[in-house]
């Protein structure tokens, strides 16, 4: 399981444009994004599978966010 800090994220509908990214990663059994809460400075997302960080990435950045860390 991997948990990935996002910024970006102010909605709803953003959850879920990220969630579908993601979910199209080979490699990717689940995810669940969540959306920041007021002291935070980024949403998670906690991806479950063994899909490559780097595909990760690059599946967010094209959604049109900025994956900050990984866990």
């Amino acid at each position: 399981m991997r948990t990935i800090k996002i910024k970006g994220l102010s909605c709803q509908h953003c959850v879920a444009a990220v969630e579908e990214a993601i979910r199209e990663v080979p490699g990717v059994t689940k995810v669940e994004v969540t959306l920041k809460k007021l002291l935070q400075k980024e949403s998670t997302a906690v991806v479950e599978g063994n899909a490559e960080e780097s595909a990760l990435r690059a599946a967010i950045v094209e959604a049109g966010y900025e994956p900050v860390s990984f866990r």
